[in-house]
């Protein structure tokens, strides 16, 4: 479980390093101001950054126990963790529906 957790932290870094060059180049490709010839550039300039630097390659997972499903994005705590978490009275204002 060790492992997925630091391989998806790799892959967060990488997002992390990469995001401002990747919105520019999209918000370039997509833009009508610049020639035809610029924006097939920036596209293909965003086709050649590193696959594993793409947001769908993040995956939530758990804090507490590295679970990747069931978990609540607000909390980023599987719906376990989140209970366990509640039942121990640590989590304030948080209430059953």
């Amino acid at each position: 479980m060790k492992y997925l957790i630091q391989k998806d932290n790799v892959k967060r870094k990488l997002f992390n390093l990469f995001e401002s060059k990747n919105s520019i180049l999209k918000s370039i490709s997509y833009s009508e101001i610049f020639f035809k010839s610029i924006q097939w550039k920036s596209a293909e300039a965003v086709k050649k950054l590193e696959y594993s630097s793409s947001k769908t390659k993040v995956k939530n997972r758990c804090i507490f126990t590295g679970r990747s499903q069931g978990v609540l994005s607000e909390f980023k705590l599987s719906r376990i963790a989140l209970k366990k978490y509640v039942s121990n009275r640590n989590g304030f204002g948080i209430k059953r529906a």
